[in-house]
């Protein structure tokens, strides 16, 4: 038997303040390479459930209910930015930040919610770009994702606005880094840029899209 697992880039965690009840959710593409993008939503963990704010990796919780997924349009690529630098959080640090910063404010969980259903998810569906590349940069300064990017070394910062520079409409970083992407429809550019931006520092630089077919629960 073959299994193919995609790679994942998590966009954003939702909810972690929790006041209705439930805590997590997430916002994720899944990449044709370097293994196998689904737009895909889930819905968090009941709080009588996952009582804690913890990382996936920590918690023992079920998996989420998925509550939308889209195809993404064909011709949008991702560029995946792999700077050679030491992961910054990672295993009982990235718990213990979790138990310092969360419950995140509500204010920041509402807009972020109101980002995703009303520009992000839209955006996705009516095939505009730079609709969906606002909605990625405005999270890299919104609750949990605010975060996990103050925690990072300067560099990291400095390559995502090198690419928005360059002309990707919307640039992030997935989960705690240090992997940074770029959505475009001009890849050859954005590669072009990336190669510049790991000049100091090196590392690795992926073109890909997304995988629109595979498991769906």
């Amino acid at each position: 038997m073959i299994i193919k697992t995609p790679s994942r880039l998590h966009l954003t965690l939702i909810d972690l303040n929790g006041s209705l009840g439930r805590i997590d959710g997430g916002v994720g593409l899944t990449l044709e390479k370097p293994q196998l993008v689904l737009f895909i939503i889930d819905g968090g963990h009941h709080h009588g459930e996952k009582p804690d704010f913890l990382p996936s990796s920590a918690s023992k919780a079920s998996p989420p209910p998925i509550i939308a997924r889209y195809d993404f349009p064909k011709d949008w690529k991702v560029v995946l930015v792999i700077p050679h630098v030491e992961k910054n959080v990672s295993g009982e640090k990235e718990v213990n930040i979790f138990q310092e910063y969360c419950p995140i404010p509500l204010e920041e969980v509402q807009r972020l919610s109101h980002l995703l259903l009303m520009k992000m998810m839209p955006a996705v569906l009516e095939k505009d770009l730079e609709g969906f590349g606002e909605a990625v940069n405005t999270i890299q300064n919104i609750g949990f994702k605010k975060i996990e990017n103050r925690m990072q070394k300067p560099v990291i910062g400095e390559i995502m606005q090198f690419l928005r520079d360059a002309g990707a409409p919307g640039v992030g970083m997935s989960s705690f880094g240090p992997t940074i992407y770029a959505v475009t429809d001009s890849p050859q550019s954005i590669v072009s840029a990336a190669n510049d931006a790991l000049a100091d520092v090196g590392g690795n630089i992926i073109e890909t899209r997304a995988q629109n077919n595979g498991a769906v629960r």
